[in-house]
């Protein structure tokens, strides 16, 4: 196998560290596979340092292939924050 093009530099991204904290390694290739390996906490992490405020609900993904499946399909988001924000709520 040939040398990759392309490698990740070391990071100063806090999520990012606290992602492959959370994946146990420090080598990009294992977190990509532990994200696949491990989708559900991949993205509930994803969603909670993203600070979206809401009730995600038990369930991360539902169904499985490229379109059958759902993201937190139980979710209910809270928009409020955004209310007060003219260039995405219009008063």
């Amino acid at each position: 196998m040939s040398a990759p093009l392309w490698s990740p530099s070391e990071s100063n991204n806090r999520a990012l560290n606290n992602l492959y904290e959370r994946a146990n390694t420090k080598v990009f290739s294992e977190l990509h596979n532990w994200s696949i390996d491990n989708s559900a906490d991949f993205w509930r992490f994803v969603l909670t340092d993203s600070q979206v405020l809401g009730n995600f609900g038990d369930t991360v993904i539902s169904g499985s292939g490229f379109f059958e499946a759902e993201f937190f399909p139980n979710s209910e988001l809270n928009l409020l924050p955004f209310k007060k924000a003219k260039w995405f709520w219009p008063a």
